[in-house]
């Protein structure tokens, strides 16, 4: 049997606050696409009660998937692709409440891609792309990265596209929020930094402490004691590239989509970006896009060690909470 058009796929652990008016921005929206889509839910035995909210959408819902297993971020991607059916497929975050401009983008996207290319932030793809990749790995930070520098090293082309397509919680302070209700929750909440820490130095491909310094101040000491260890283990790390690790490596290569052939409104396209100033290639390339799309607005939102976060954009007035929240987002970030 055929399956639908589109797949969304997404990994979920006590997000119960959230998941409802995150499915909903996503169901309400698409209903009636034609070929049809489906939504692949797995979840990371939340006690929350995130479970039985799943539940009560996949009786509701007969293109509404559900898998319960203990898993990484990574790995819970992988097993949701795995039971998804789609021709083309993106990720989701039950955290995330998405904008109605979502499904014109992604209507366009489907028109226009290329294959074996896959599309940045939503990890957008169809599944010749994903099976030439060969899937999320079972990491529980930095996934997302080590799947595109993989993509990149296979010859897969990856584009960004500058659009505002979602809220998230991470700029409201509640992304830990889920863990509050465990015991010893600031140890939890220590082991897990340190198991995501680990996860992402080996995703970003870090061998050497020159690389760490590129972490926040708060993290650093951790991140040498993690790469000391994978050192002295001889652990595996996933790098790409031998000039740079993984995230600069993404950078140099990524091309990013005009958002006006897509005919998004000004009021959603967005480009922020995180720019290392020894990697002038990088830079001198943004100039070129920012030229190219013709913004005429640039803001410097932030800057941590050599690294400047820029965000390009076309001034609209009804667009002022939306410059206002992606401020506050990619500051929260790359605290």
């Amino acid at each position: 049997m055929e399956g639908p058009l589109l797949s969304f796929c997404g990994t979920v652990y006590n997000s119960a606050r959230t998941v409802e008016s995150s499915l909903d921005s996503i169901l309400k929206q698409f209903n009636g696409l034609k070929g049809g889509f489906e939504v692949v839910v797995v979840d990371n035995f939340s006690t929350d009660g995130t479970w039985e909210i799943l539940k009560s959408y996949s009786k509701k819902y007969k293109n509404f998937k559900i898998i319960q297993a203990k898993c990484s971020r990574g790995l819970g991607r992988a097993i949701a692709y795995n039971h998804s059916n789609g021709k083309y497929f993106m990720s989701i975050d039950l955290d995330n409440i998405y904008e109605p401009i979502l499904r014109k983008v992604i209507e366009g996207l489907i028109r226009t891609y290329k294959p074996y290319s896959l599309i940045n932030p939503i990890h957008f793809m169809d599944r010749k792309t994903m099976d030439k990749i060969g899937n999320w790995r079972d990491l529980l930070a930095a996934e997302d990265m080590e799947l595109y520098a993989r993509a990149l090293y296979k010859g897969i082309k990856i584009y960004s596209l500058p659009a505002h397509l979602f809220q998230n919680e991470i700029a409201r302070g509640n992304r830990e929020e889920r863990y509050s209700g465990f015991k010893f929750r600031r140890l939890k909440k220590l082991i897990r930094l340190y198991k995501a820490t680990d996860a992402a130095l080996k995703a970003q491909g870090v061998l050497h402490f020159k690389d760490v310094i590129r972490k926040t101040r708060s993290y650093e000491f951790l991140a040498k004691i993690v790469l000391l260890k994978i050192k002295i283990l001889r652990q595996k790390v996933y790098r790409y590239s031998d000039r740079y690790i993984n995230s600069i490596y993404i950078a140099d290569n990524t091309r990013i989509i005009d958002p006006r052939k897509l005919h998004i409104p000004k009021k959603y396209i967005i480009l922020t970006v995180g720019i290392w100033l020894q990697n002038l290639e990088a830079f001198n390339k943004l100039q070129e896009d920012i030229s190219k799309f013709r913004f005429d607005h640039f803001k410097l939102i932030g800057k941590r060690y050599r690294t400047l976060i820029i965000s390009a954009f076309y001034y609209d007035e009804t667009a002022k909470d939306i410059l206002k929240f992606n401020e506050k987002f990619y500051q929260s970030y790359y605290k």
